[in-house]
């Protein structure tokens, strides 16, 4: 059973990680947002099981119909190129939490960040390919779809990843500073 302080923490990772989809940029075919960074962060701060349950939270709702996704929500979402990444993001969390498991220093923080956030293109470039091949008939080469759905969002996922261990690192030492005082 999940203790209180624990659903305070999800629902706060949720909100955020709906706050990361209203930030977006349009670029290509996919706005850049922050998801990808609240995802990892979830992870990383709550371990494998809170981050997951914090994001799938956040497809829950917009499966249900809230417009917490990019381009909105309810149950035909599963339909669009991009809600693989939202599929993604609950792996990324779990990816996140279980490296960082063993402890917290930066070249272990940048291994969870890099990891998570390949876990989420790892889902998202081939939901997108299948999406635009068969929902859309939209003729799409896989290494299409991995340079429209991966490789163009690389610097920005770098500097995230960057941002990520930074934050991360200094909340960690901060609770381990406060645990010995």
């Amino acid at each position: 059973m999940m203790k209180l302080n624990m659903m305070t923490r999800v629902a706060l990772m949720t909100a955020l990680t709906v706050v990361g989809s209203a930030v977006k940029i349009p670029f290509g075919a996919m706005p850049i947002t922050l998801n990808t960074f609240f995802a990892a962060l979830s992870g990383m701060l709550l371990g494998a099981a809170g981050g997951a349950w914090a994001q799938g939270l956040f497809m829950l709702i917009g499966l249900c119909g809230v417009p917490v996704f990019t381009f909105g929500g309810g149950p035909s979402s599963v339909l669009q190129p991009s809600f693989g990444y939202i599929v993604g993001y609950i792996l990324c969390a779990w990816t996140c939490g279980t490296v960082l498991k063993k402890g917290v220093a930066p070249r272990r923080a940048a291994w969870a960040a890099t990891a998570g956030i390949g876990a989420i293109y790892s889902v998202g470039v081939p939901w997108l390919w299948c999406v635009a091949n068969g929902v859309m008939n939209v003729e799409m080469s896989f290494a299409g779809a991995l340079y429209a759905g991966f490789a163009v969002f690389l610097p920005g996922e770098i500097l995230k990843g960057a941002a990520l261990v930074f934050i991360v690192c200094k909340v960690h030492s901060h609770i381990l500073h406060d645990k010995v005082q």
